[in-house]
């Protein structure tokens, strides 16, 4: 029989990864502001640019949706890691015998 179960310190790796991902995406929402702010700036009156607060709004609000998101993946990698290694550890004893109360080998 294949053995079947979660590696939990992995998980916690890949968790901390998220994390610092979801910690590297702070702010960019804030500079994309900045930036399409500035160009506008630059674009008004001529040539005259339309559009430009819209293509921003939508973009920023993207950003800040993908940061967000970022840490809720990184949370719920954590959590479900330790629910895993909580089930385990509540459940270790009687995955050592089998039904009929003999031990299973190699456990």
């Amino acid at each position: 029989m294949p053995d079947i179960g979660a590696d939990v310190p992995s998980s916690q790796s890949g968790a901390d990864n998220a994390l610092s991902i979801a910690e590297d995406l702070k702010g960019v929402g804030t500079d994309f502001e900045n930036a399409y702010t500035s160009a506008d700036g630059i674009l008004k009156g001529s040539p005259e640019v339309n559009g430009m607060n819209e293509f921003g709004e939508e973009y920023e609000s993207f950003i800040k949706t993908v940061q967000n998101e970022a840490v809720v993946i990184s949370d719920n990698i954590y959590s479900s890691a330790s629910e895993i290694g909580n089930t385990d550890t509540e459940n270790s004893e009687n995955l050592r015998y089998n039904p009929d109360g003999t031990p299973i080998p190699n456990f």
